[in-house]
């Protein structure tokens, strides 16, 4: 009778013992979720549109709209791209929208899994050397490119051979202007970036070059010195909810 009585009161304490560890470990992982984060970027729009003090676009929003769902209020703030990457390697910069992937980038990146769009580069030009032009045809031509920007194996090759001058850019926009001015013959850049930059400012001015020289995924990162790898399995579930339910697409479609 006695040892049935100690094995109940071994079970219950037991029990409680077990219930009050889960709501340790649930308590535990939501503290590991902070309320707050600042993140970076530069400007790449239709992505990332700083203007008349605000930063919104395409990458700004739907960052922000899955931290809302994850209870987490997401703040961005502007930094050059070519200093960036250092930011986030020295864990100055806690996130950003958003990288190529690279094995030298994993180092010192936490990278979610689910893209938060595709890059497609391509080259933009005047509208009257197009469509006559392929890239195999370019010779002499000076083109812009985003300071700190990785191009494609190709566009570099062409470099090599001086088929290509590249042109270091403090931004896409810097480009397009310059351009304008016939002072570049191309800009690459993402084939959004040039059409919303076309519309925008030169409404039927430029056209891209077809097709792209490439595709290329971009993802939402972290730096790894910000420990925070843990919140990317949350990130990318709520980052695809964002997708299926219609909600990407609302955003892009506001800026396209």
């Amino acid at each position: 009778m006695q040892q049935r009585k100690t094995r109940r009161i071994f079970a219950t304490t037991f029990s409680f013992s077990f219930v009050v560890a889960l709501c340790s470990l649930a308590d535990s992982a939501l503290a590991e979720i902070p309320t707050k984060l600042t993140c970076a970027s530069t400007a790449f729009e239709p992505y990332v549109i700083e203007k008349d003090q605000r930063i919104y676009g395409v990458d700004v929003e739907v960052v922000q709209a899955v931290g809302k769902r994850m209870g987490i209020d997401i703040e961005f703030v502007m930094i050059p791209w070519k200093r960036l990457e250092q930011e986030v390697k020295f864990g100055n910069a806690t996130c950003v929208a958003a990288y190529f992937r690279t094995p030298e980038r994993e180092e010192y990146m936490d990278f979610s899994n689910v893209p938060l769009h595709i890059t497609a580069y391509t080259l933009f030009t005047h509208r009257e050397k197009y469509p006559a032009l392929t890239f195999a045809d370019i010779k002499g031509w000076s083109v812009g490119v985003n300071r700190g920007f990785k191009t494609t194996t190709d566009f570099e090759a062409a470099v090599y051979e001086k088929r290509i001058l590249q042109v270091e850019l403090n931004s896409t926009d810097q480009g397009f202007d310059m351009l304008h001015l016939n002072r570049l013959d191309a800009v690459l850049t993402n084939l959004h970036v040039g059409q919303y930059l076309t519309r925008v400012k030169y409404p039927g001015k430029f056209v891209p070059l077809q097709p792209s020289l490439s595709s290329t995924p971009a993802y939402f990162v972290f730096s790894k010195k910000a420990n925070l790898s843990h919140m990317i399995p949350v990130f990318d579930e709520y980052l695809m909810q964002v997708m299926i339910d219609g909600t990407y697409k609302q955003i892009f479609d506001n800026y396209n």
